[in-house]
């Protein structure tokens, strides 16, 4: 009972030597919480036809919903003061002798210390929600709905609390000066976080192959990392699963359900290493920058290396890539930061370069790391993984009939991730030998500024021949491996590779969004278009589904060469609808909102069963432009003079009017659009006449196919 007695009267005790931090925190939380609920509350009664929603609905969904980001903020920056204010004696030696004194235990004092910090926050925290809630009481807005979400906002709010306030403790144990601990605080919240930033920089900069795809889960490490990802969660749940965009936005706790354990966790951790290291910190550490003296040499390390690494890759950023700098910034760096360190733990400057041999040890390690990455010495770009080891492989072939996707629930998928996702080839012996010649050949595409010879410059505009392929390698364990690689079309042998993946029925399937949606999800409004002619067709369930199959048996008899040498004639688009459901509990919701998106796929001159299909519901794909129905014909390009003295000649923009019929009709048929060419615009070039193009009134801008160019138009630009 004495010990019980005791634990609350230390709290008591330390609640009225610090009564001013709950005081603070109430005052900052009630002009934020409070009297901006107030406010808000106000102008919405003054001004409500300027809201589409109403206070209940602002109280539950936005108040104690999406301002969540504002409370977690807030909860971060009251969880160092929390924690510094109540455990900053440790760093004076007048009174760590005078607590020691005290018939009282360090585990006691540790934890009666440790929750009187929470309480401090908690208490005045809770006040104002409870405040808030009365508030909406009082305007007759208050639902069950809105305390639940009252609690969820609360207890997300502490989950932050709890972590940044046990890695500031752990941090005030570690040291012994109030500087040196904020600057503790802010290196352990962010410390992965920048190591993964390095990590990625290094791997980006001097890896060819390298790519980074999903979510890079490095970052719950750190605090910082872990809240980062968790805020853009609340962003996410701004809107329901269900893709709305309705005059207000649902908000769904649910959504973070998954960052609950990783917070406890982290919590624990650092709450427990923070009692380790004040139970074992010594007396004499008040006044000192680091508390144990054996941990100086690993926390050089863990500053001095990674800081120099990341100044040397923005010297790297700055400079255009040049690994001169790169070894430049890093080296200033090291040098700075390592006589920075001794500095610091010393507190003498005359200190700075007393531990050399802790310095060449950190300076080796340094080397060490650019070396690695610099030659590749791991064989990252190399790796290639045995067939033995694959389980299948996801391959995108980038520009090539990029489909971008949304989900049911609204979610945007670009065509890269869609296809990686999707895709999944097996026995296919072309990807691996693809992917063994890509990893040997090393091709990378270079910057035009590096070359100043006219060789160099050949070698450069070869690269219209390169093209980019990512592939997914899926081992054991459900592992993936990322690899990107730059493959030269110019090269026969890497022709007919890729050919070989583009016919697998697999690789077909996989990128093309239509084939894997279900029909029912599939709107009845379909879109037909050719060059000049667009048509939007009511079709029922069984012609759509007839229209997709005959499309997919002439998609599925398409080749590389095709895309590459054939312009498409026109496009079928599907209007993809879906109902989303917000939440069936919510009266007031609307029962459903369709959300329409449409997903455009080329047609090719080779699509016989779908230009015949089309040609029976009413739209003829081969139905040429009317010249008889155009005005006129706008061309818009540039014209070279060559001056008379013999001075270089003189490009200027010239637009010539057709009005001729059989001039138009020339014209009309030596056009293309643009959004029809699917295979990249870079590789594709070769396409169209990069001087001139042309406008038609009521229709589009038009590009001239190259080698097509009338001769008049020719002629009249020269």
């Amino acid at each position: 009972m004495t010990s019980k007695n005791l634990f609350f009267n230390l709290i008591k005790q330390d609640w009225k030597k610090r009564i001013w931090c709950p005081i603070i925190i109430f005052i900052v939380y009630f002009i934020a919480m409070d009297v901006s609920l107030l406010m808000r509350l106000d102008t919405m009664k003054q001004y409500s036809d300027r809201y589409s929603y109403t206070p209940a609905i602002f109280l539950e969904h936005y108040f104690f919903g999406s301002s969540v980001e504002g409370a977690i903020v807030g909860g971060c920056l009251t969880a160092i003061l929390c924690a510094v204010s109540g455990f900053c004696w440790l760093h004076s030696r007048t009174q760590v002798d005078a607590y020691n004194s005290m018939p009282v235990k360090r585990t006691t004092m540790f934890a009666s210390r440790f929750l009187s910090g929470i309480l401090q926050f908690l208490a005045p925290f809770a006040l104002n929600i409870a405040i808030c809630l009365l508030i909406g009481a009082a305007n007759g807005i208050f639902t069950v709905q809105a305390l639940a979400n009252a609690v969820c906002y609360a207890f997300y709010t502490l989950l932050c609390f709890l972590t940044v306030y046990s890695v500031t403790v752990m941090a005030v144990s570690l040291t012994g000066n109030i500087i040196i601990s904020l600057i503790a605080v802010g290196v352990l919240l962010s410390y992965s976080v920048i190591i993964f930033i390095i990590k990625e920089s290094l791997f980006n900069e001097f890896f060819m192959t390298c790519i980074s795809m999903g979510e890079q889960k490095v970052y719950s490490f750190s605090p910082l990392g872990l809240i980062g990802r968790l805020m853009n969660a609340v962003n996410d749940a701004k809107i329901s699963y269900r893709a709305v965009e309705v005059s207000y936005k649902a908000f769904n706790y649910g959504a973070l359900g998954s960052f609950v354990l990783p917070f406890i966790l982290q919590a624990f951790s650092y709450g427990a290493l923070s009692f380790v290291f004040y139970v074992k910190r010594p007396s004499e550490a008040a006044g000192r920058a680091i508390a144990f003296r054996r941990a100086e040499p690993v926390i050089k390390t863990l500053i001095v290396i990674p800081a120099s690494l990341l100044i040397g890759l923005c010297f790297m950023e700055i400079i255009e890539g040049s690994f001169g700098w790169f070894v430049f910034g890093t080296v200033l760096c090291f040098v700075i930061m390592s006589a920075i360190m001794e500095i610091i733990f010393h507190f003498d400057i005359r200190a700075a370069f007393n531990n050399k041999k802790h310095m060449l040890f950190n300076a080796a390690c340094t080397a060490l790391i650019v070396i690695i990455f610099r030659y590749d010495v791991l064989g990252y770009d190399t790796y290639v993984p045995l067939d033995t080891q694959l389980e299948g492989c996801a391959v995108s072939i980038d520009g090539l009939l990029g489909y971008d996707y949304r989900d049911e629930d609204g979610h945007y998928t670009s065509a890269r991730e869609y296809r990686l996702k999707n895709v999944d080839l097996k026995n296919n012996a072309a990807v691996m030998e693809l992917a063994r010649k890509a990893a040997a050949q090393k091709l990378q595409v270079k910057d035009s500024s590096d070359f100043d010879t006219y060789e160099m410059y050949e070698e450069y505009a070869r690269e219209s021949e390169f093209h980019s392929i990512v592939l997914g390698y899926k081992l054991a364990r459900g592992k993936t491996i990322y690899r990107q690689y730059i493959i030269d079309l110019n090269d026969a042998d890497t022709h007919r590779l890729l050919s070989e993946v583009f016919a697998d029925e697999e690789y077909k399937l996989g990128i093309t969004p239509i084939f894997n949606e279900d029909i029912s999800n599939v709107d009845r409004v379909t879109y037909l278009s050719n060059l000049f002619y667009n048509i939007e067709m009511d079709l029922d369930e069984e012609h759509r589904r007839q229209l997709i199959e005959a499309y997919r048996q002439d998609y599925m008899q398409l080749t590389l060469d095709d895309i590459m040498n054939t312009m498409p004639i026109g496009k079928l688009g599907f209007g993809i609808g879906t109902e989303h459901l917000v939440d069936v509990e919510y009266s007031w919701m609307t029962p459903y909102y369709e959300d329409e998106y449409r997903q455009n796929y080329p047609v090719y001159p080779q699509f016989t069963n779908t230009i015949s299909l089309a040609k029976s519901y009413g739209f003829d794909y081969n139905k040429e432009l009317d010249v008889e129905n155009v005005e006129y014909i706008e061309v818009s390009g540039y014209k070279s003079t060559t001056q008379g003295d013999g001075a270089d000649a003189q490009t200027d923009s010239l637009t010539i009017t057709y009005t001729d019929k059989e001039q138009i009709r020339q014209i009309s048929e030596a056009l293309t659009d643009s959004s029809l060419a699917h295979w990249s615009y870079e590789y594709n070039s070769y396409i169209y006449n990069d001087k001139c193009s042309a406008v038609i009134p009521n229709y589009n801008s038009y590009y001239f196919i190259k080698d097509e160019t009338p001769e008049f138009v020719v002629e009249d630009f020269k």
